[in-house]
């Protein structure tokens, strides 16, 4: 069984919505053209303003794509 045959097998299991597709953006990374998926676009550009680990930052950019969508973001990690 290959692994997005697992995946989508767990998402109908589960009863789960997938309410996130990927979009990518065209930017430049080090004067290199470069295509990044946007929630990697906006943990970038959030990097600067605010002081979180990379992973932090792009549960927080998720957060944000996805604000129509959610009612709150909770987590236990202090550094958010």
């Amino acid at each position: 069984m290959d692994l997005n045959t697992l995946v989508k097998f767990i998402i109908n299991d589960c009863k789960l919505e997938l309410v996130s597709r990927t979009y990518f953006i065209e930017t430049e990374v080090l004067s290199i053209g470069a295509k990044l998926p946007l929630e990697y676009y906006i943990a970038i550009s959030l990097a600067e303003k605010i002081n979180l680990r990379t992973l932090d930052l792009i549960h927080i950019a998720y957060a944000y794509i996805l604000k129509d969508k959610i009612e709150a973001f909770v987590t236990g990690d202090k550094g958010i």
